[in-house]
């Protein structure tokens, strides 16, 4: 059982579509909110120094609109925002919840899926509980996220809410909330820009963190987060499971994970894959049937299982 999930009550699970209890077609969220078409700011690059250059996420990106089962948005539109939520523990298979927000001219889209967290999100249509998409209602722009959608499919509507406010650890566009399906379950969520960027890298030569002016730091994206990017780099992953209590042998591959903190953190059946480990603490991190490889240098801290370093530093541990 992880320790980072807010704890939230799910009830009702009594009908499909997450098993959460229908509710009227006109439903929304609580309060009113009015639209704000305010386009994101970009966000400014990080310049290069000493630190490390970041590496871009490979196979786990959300980039790209949306296709699969009923996903109608339009192809044009690039989404603004990809969010996702916690482990929903629902069932016998771990599933998250997936949206893209897009901005139109006239009018704002949203595309949702629910599946499960492992493999990769948007990628193979047969793996999708459920999926819809169509025009967003409700509130959004730089501070906050009040939002909600909703879809009629044999005689059925399903209504999803979000409610996040902007992070202010970041300098990029991220937001952090909670998100309700059919008004009777709470769960966690983040919403971030594609082109967000981390405000500390991991600088090799000296092992620490920094950011352009050379404080040190963390970045502050979730697990969840880490989880679609593949980026967490300079991240406090303290007190999570890696897998996000998915033991079905997920294979996490390629993760960036430079200059993080794993301390209290672990992962049980399941394999972290050709990680950059470089500058990684896991002198706290506990796994077992599972196996940890990738790269390091002189100041990663190990775990205190069998592991193995080469002469080119990659690692090898098993448990």
């Amino acid at each position: 059982m992880t320790r980072y999930t807010t704890s939230f009550l799910i009830a009702l699970l009594s009908t499909t579509f997450l098993g959460c209890q229908e509710q009227s077609s006109d439903s929304k969220l609580e309060g009113e909110a009015s639209s704000d078409p305010s386009q994101p700011d970009s966000i400014s690059g990080v310049s290069e120094d000493s630190r490390h250059t970041r590496v871009e996420a490979t196979d786990n990106d959300m980039q790209g609109p949306i296709t699969g089962p009923g996903s109608d948005t339009p192809p044009s539109v690039e989404p603004s925002l990809l969010c996702t939520t916690e482990n929903l523990q629902l069932f016998s298979t771990p599933t998250a919840i997936r949206v893209q927000l897009s901005r139109g001219e006239d009018q704002n889209f949203f595309a949702y899926q629910d599946a499960p967290i492992h493999p990769e999100p948007f990628q193979d249509p047969a793996h999708l509980f459920s999926a819809m998409s169509g025009v967003v209602e409700g509130e959004w722009n730089d501070e906050r996220l009040e939002l909600w959608m909703s879809h009629t499919e044999d005689d059925r509507t399903t209504h999803f809410g979000m409610r996040l406010d902007r992070d202010e650890r970041t300098p990029g566009k991220m937001y952090t909330g909670v998100a309700y399906v059919n008004g009777c379950s709470a769960y966690e969520m983040t919403c971030w820009e594609p082109s967000i960027e981390p405000e500390f890298l991991y600088d090799t030569s000296t092992g620490d963190c920094t950011d352009d002016n050379g404080e040190e730091g963390t970045n502050p994206w979730p697990i969840h987060m880490v989880r679609e990017t593949g980026d967490g780099e300079c991240t406090r992953l303290v007190d999570v499971a890696l897998n996000e209590d998915d033991y079905g042998y997920p294979d996490l591959e390629e993760w960036n994970l430079r200059g993080a903190v794993l301390d209290g953190s672990a992962m049980h059946f399941a394999n972290l894959v050709d990680a950059n480990l470089e500058g990684t603490d896991m002198a706290g991190f506990g796994f077992g049937y599972a196996e940890i490889t990738g790269s390091t240098d002189a100041h990663t801290k190990l775990p205190l299982e069998p592991c193995d370093v080469g002469y080119s530093g990659d690692l090898h541990c098993w448990n």
